[in-house]
C-alpha cells in the first residue's frame, strides 16, 4: 500500500522534506563544528547523530546547536527542543548510538550548525550528522507517524499491513 502521508500544498513529501549531511561519517578525534545549513524557509528540523563505538580512555561527546545571522559569527542557540523543552543540545554520549534533536527553526536565527566537543584521553568517535528539513515555502507537511519503521496514518496506528 502506497500513500502520501500528511502532505498539504504543492509538491510531494519527498520534495518538501530534504535530508542533508552536515558532517559526513568519519572518525572524529578533536572538537569542532559541522558545516552550516541555511534555515531560510525551513520549519521543523531534525538533527540526527549517528555515533559509532568510541575508543580512548573515558571518551565523551557533547554536541549543541549554534545559530548565526550571517553564517560567520555563531553563538549557542537559545531555543529549546520541541518535545522535551531541554536546551538545543544532546545528552553527553559515551557509547555507540543514534540520537535525534528536533527543533523549530522559526525560533532560531537563519544559519545553524552543530558544535561538538570531545573529552577523555585520546578520544575517537565515529560520527555522522545529518539534518532533515521541512521546506515551508512548498506547503505544510505533517511529519508521518512511524510504527516499526513504516509511516502510518492515525487510522492505521497499531495496525500492521
Amino acid at each position: 500500500m502506497s500513500q502520501q502521508v500528511g502532505v498539504q500544498g504543492p509538491g510531494t513529501l519527498n520534495e518538501q522534506v530534504k535530508q542533508e549531511a552536515l558532517l559526513a561519517s568519519q572518525d572524529v578525534n578533536a572538537s569542532g563544528n559541522s558545516s552550516s545549513i541555511d534555515g531560510l524557509n525551513k520549519g521543523t528540523m531534525i538533527f540526527a547523530f549517528n555515533i559509532g563505538t568510541p575508543t580512548g580512555t573515558s571518551p565523551t561527546l557533547d554536541a549543541k546547536v549554534q545559530e548565526s545571522d550571517d553564517d560567520s559569527t555563531f553563538t549557542d542557540a537559545a531555543a529549546t527542543d520541541m518535545f522535551s523543552g531541554a536546551a538545543v543540545a544532546i545528552a553527553q554520549q559515551t557509547a555507540a548510538g543514534f540520537v535525534q534533536l528536533v527543533v523549530d527553526r522559526r525560533k532560531l536565527k537563519r544559519y545553524l550548525r552543530i558544535a561538538y566537543t570531545l573529552g577523555g584521553t585520546t578520544p575517537v568517535f565515529p560520527l555522522g550528522i545529518t539534518v532533515a528539513t521541512h521546506d515551508t515555502a512548498r506547503g505544510k507537511v505533517s511529519w508521518p507517524r512511524m510504527i516499526h519503521g513504516r509511516p502510518v496514518s492515525d487510522e492505521g496506528a497499531g495496525r500492521r499491513d
